[in-house]
Order: C-alpha cells, then structure tokens, then sequence
C-alpha cells in the first residue's frame, strides 16, 4: 500500500494505491491521522480511490473511524473515484449512504465548497 499526502487549499487529499485489508488497514489509518495531525488546519480529508483494487472489512472500519474522527474535528470527509469493484462494496455496507461519494476530484470539490 503507497499513500500519497497533498495538501491544497486547506484539503488534504489521500492518494491510495494498492489494497486495503487486515494485513495494511492499521498502517493506512495512522498514516492518514499523522497527515492529519500535520496538517490540522485542513479543513476536510478527501480520499482518492481510483489505484484502490480491493478493501476488506477492516478497511471499511478504517474509512468509518476517519470519517469519525475527520467529525469530531469539524473536518468535512469524503472519497472519490471509486471502482466498481470497490463501490459495490461501499453499497453493499451502507457506507454509501453515511459518507460523501463523488466520482471525480473536481465534482467533490464542488460539492465541499
């Protein structure tokens, strides 16, 4: 798993490649609360899924508890360029229904504005 850290305009967006499963999703977590904490005047934390290939549920919890966390620091949070793939699985568990879902970067943005 490569995790890729921007900041531009007080959004910090996560770029993801790989799979995120029981074997990583801990690391993913603490890699993203450390860029978080680094940069802790970012308003929201966007996640960029289109190199996502696979998550597991213990990748679910991990996207949940930063959702949590990005809530209780009033940040807004949300993911874009989900495959099918993993989308299905976002749908499947409802996650789509509690986490902002957009298709491009540029879309979400928009809507965070």
């Amino acid at each position: 798993m490569q995790i890729q850290v921007n900041l531009m305009d007080n959004i910090l967006d996560i770029q993801a490649d790989g799979r995120i499963d029981a074997s990583n999703a801990n690391d993913f977590y603490e890699s993203i609360l450390n860029a978080l904490q680094e940069h802790n005047s970012a308003t929201a934390l966007i996640i960029n899924f289109a190199n996502i290939a696979y998550i597991s549920s213990a990748g679910l919890r991990v996207i949940l508890l930063l959702a949590k966390e990005c809530k209780s620091k009033l940040k807004k949070f949300a993911c874009y360029a989900i495959n099918d793939n993993v989308l299905e699985v976002f749908k499947i568990s409802g996650f789509n229904t509690i986490i902002k879902i957009s298709d491009t970067k540029d879309e979400l943005l928009q809507d965070l504005s």
